[in-house]
């Protein structure tokens, strides 16, 4: 890994490839930021994975967490593949945890959280006109955020 600070002053790490010119990303679906190399116009080859001070809890989605609230990890629940460490939000004001992202706001028009034996660990959502159940919180997809006023970019990867 190396060092690296982007113009805007954010600082992280990056694969020891990563070179001047390239930025730090974040892609819908990805855990991490992720470094991309622009190639051509519009194109953008994958460098890797870096780490990247104030980007890694959604952030950059998102914003900063309220003051009264803390991230914390939690150890516990299946999850569909199997037992590991969560996110869940600590309200320094009641003491209480709470799985639900206080950032992310109400869900939209016909979804709801459906209620199952780990929901203290993770949520699961279901769209009312279809059925479908699903752990990908609707709020995160790119239309709702560009709803929310969160500036996006698509990358053509190559």
């Amino acid at each position: 890994r190396a060092f690296y600070l982007t113009v805007d002053g954010i600082c992280g790490l990056a694969p020891l490839l990563a070179n001047q010119g390239d930025i730090v990303t974040v892609l819908l679906g990805c855990r991490s930021p992720i470094v991309l190399r622009p190639t051509i116009v519009g194109r953008y080859k994958v460098v890797g994975e870096a780490y990247c001070d104030g980007f890694m809890d959604g952030e950059a989605l998102l914003g900063a967490l309220p003051d009264s609230f803390e991230a914390i990890l939690r150890h516990g629940g299946n999850g569909g593949g199997g037992r590991g460490y969560r996110w869940a939000y600590l309200n320094k004001v009641t003491g209480n945890f709470q799985v639900e992202d206080p950032r992310r706001g109400p869900l939209p028009p016909g979804w709801d959280i459906v209620s199952h034996a780990e929901e203290e660990f993770w949520q699961l959502f279901k769209n009312n006109e279809t059925g479908a159940e699903t752990k990908c919180d609707p709020r995160l997809t790119s239309g709702e955020l560009r709803r929310r006023g969160v500036p996006l970019q698509v990358f053509d990867l190559v």
